[in-house]
């Protein structure tokens, strides 16, 4: 049998958010497969014509002497790591030249930024981390035909890149706004701590068309420094609107913008942004230095998974949830708002139990900027606060369920026209399903124990979340191939759903994979799960969304 050497590099972009358009590359590699060439993954952002916006290009770059080998021929995998370890990844078989040339489809668009970054930064950037793992592989024997993957365990190499970011932050205010004309301009100087941070001149104003505009002054040029304008309205019950973000690299000396929100708008919403006829306004500014900062590490064998569950002892446990009830050492507050933007109710939690049941909840407690002392605030959607404590109440006991005192839940849970409420309460080791108890859709009972092992090894091969699957289609005859028993149970039991289409889910549990069949009055407005919102205290806004 031909010796298969393999290698696998992963790249980690930290402050992802910050990178600008120009090449980013990862430091130089070499490794057995090629002793006399070094290798690099190459990073860029380019506008995407069928798109009209930019998308993130990742290409595999090889250097090599004079006396390395004219070509070599290499199977290799580029992956994008998401936050639950599941990848989006694309393989390639491809053939590197002596002077290091680049083919365009060595390259791979693996995310659309404008919408990743805005709409799934919980799911591909924790802690605005970006990860992109490649895998390659030589046979030295069959060096063009497809490879397989060795048995042993691959050599790892781990690099870090950063993108040194800088905050400042300023509040202005306008007084006697109603009153406030073109001919007025509001003056500030901005002074910053850090030496890197160069003073700003502000000015407020009033358009021709009653728009507030903002201008800057930099005291000397930018020198192509990368600043984000970030501007908020302060709201009467010290909540913040963000109004608009704008980017710059520039070497201009002067800027000045619209701010996209006008005097009209303020003066019809009184009550919630003016207090004593003064308008508040806060703006963050964020300044990326142009230079990088790389380090590498190299690591032998697997690399350990991005989480990892370990024991949770019970005593600790029991001391939590005797805590929980006195709500004492609590860190995390999940609130429910109303219309008027009130709280309508808050529940307390420890987000050191949070994070344990649910590592995508972890992740989202560790990427909160808090400082120290000041709970986490996390938005729910979910109406009744008995569903929100019960819920809650199963991760403190991991297990331990009085199922008696369940009862007067599980009516609860079906007057809020939610069916199998004791197989959703089984899903105690995941949060964010827990938390899905407002995700109003009629589901036909089914034996999630049943066939929890079938859909493990089905799941690997074909998950379907949320998606209509209509009989007949090239979509359904696909899924009856690759996942031919799911096909043939769902079939057996569509007698019982209404003709045309179903609806077939399946939500990740840890381990497991579960499924509901879902009736045609299912509600897509619902699909998309829980949204989690918040406030970081530097005034940035997020949604979250579980799928």
């Amino acid at each position: 049998m031909a010796r298969v050497k393999d290698f696998t590099f992963e790249w980690q972009i930290e402050n992802f958010s910050f990178v600008s358009g120009k090449l980013r590359s990862a430091p130089f590699i070499a490794f057995s497969i090629d002793k006399d060439a070094k290798w690099q993954l190459q990073l860029s952002l380019k506008l995407s014509p069928a798109l009209g916006r930019e998308i993130c290009v990742i290409g595999l770059h090889r250097v090599v002497n004079h006396k390395g080998i004219e070509i070599i021929h290499l199977e290799y995998r580029l992956t994008v790591v998401t936050l639950d370890e599941s990848f989006k990844a694309k393989n390639y078989m491809c053939s590197f030249p002596r002077d290091g040339s680049r083919n365009e489809e060595n390259k791979m668009a693996l995310l659309d930024v404008n919408k990743y970054l805005k709409m799934r930064k919980a799911s591909y950037l924790p802690s605005d981390t970006l990860t992109v793992r490649c895998w390659m592989a030589r046979n030295e024997a069959i060096p063009v035909k497809r490879l397989p993957r060795s048995d042993v365990g691959p050599k790892y190499c781990l690099a870090r890149t950063w993108f040194k970011v800088e905050r400042a932050a300023f509040s202005a205010c306008m007084d006697n706004f109603s009153e406030f004309s073109e001919d007025e301009i509001v003056e500030m100087r901005i002074k910053s701590a850090s030496h890197n941070y160069q003073p700003l001149f502000v000015e407020l104003s009033l358009s021709d068309q009653g728009m507030i505009m903002m201008r800057l002054v930099f005291e000397r040029n930018a020198l192509g420094r990368r600043y984000t304008f970030r501007w908020y309205l302060l709201h009467v019950w010290g909540m913040k609107t963000l109004l608009g973000c704008r980017e710059y690299s520039t070497n201009l000396r002067e800027i000045k913008f619209p701010i996209n929100v006008s005097k009209r708008y303020i003066l019809g919403s009184r009550n919630i942004f003016l207090v004593n006829d003064e308008l508040s306004l806060h703006c963050e500014i964020l300044m990326t230095e142009p230079q990088e900062f790389s380090k590498l590490e190299k690591m032998e064998w697997n690399l350990p998974p991005l989480h990892k569950k370990w024991p949770f002892p019970s005593d600790i446990r029991n001391q939590l949830l005797h805590a929980l009830e006195e709500e004492k050492f609590t860190d995390v507050e999940i609130k429910r708002k109303n219309m008027m933007f009130a709280d309508e109710y808050t529940v307390k939690a420890h987000s050191v139990i949070l994070s344990r049941q649910s590592p995508k909840c972890g992740l989202f407690l560790a990427c909160d900027s808090s400082g120290e002392g000041i709970p986490t605030v996390v938005q729910t959607t979910i109406a009744d606060i008995s569903i929100l404590r019960w819920a809650i109440y199963l991760l403190y006991v991991d297990g331990d369920v009085d199922w008696l005192s369940m009862e007067n839940t599980i009516e609860l849970l079906r007057n809020h026209d939610i069916v199998s409420p004791l197989v959703k309460a089984k899903l105690k080791k995941h949060f964010e399903i827990l938390l899905d108890l407002n995700n109003y859709c009629r589901a036909l009972r089914l034996s999630f124990e049943s066939y929890a092992w079938d859909l493990v090894k089905i799941a690997q091969e074909f998950v379907l979340r949320n998606e209509q699957v209509v009989f007949g289609t090239a979509q359904w005859r696909r899924f009856e191939q690759q996942c031919p028993q799911l096909a043939s149970d769902t079939m057996a039991i569509s007698h019982l759903l209404k003709p045309g289409f179903f609806n077939i889910a399946l939500v990740f549990d840890g381990m497991q994979f579960h499924r509901a069949v879902c009736s045609p009055e299912f509600n897509p407005k619902y699909s998309s799960g829980i949204q989690w919102e918040t406030t970081y205290d530097s005034g940035e806004h997020f949604h979250f969304y579980s799928d």
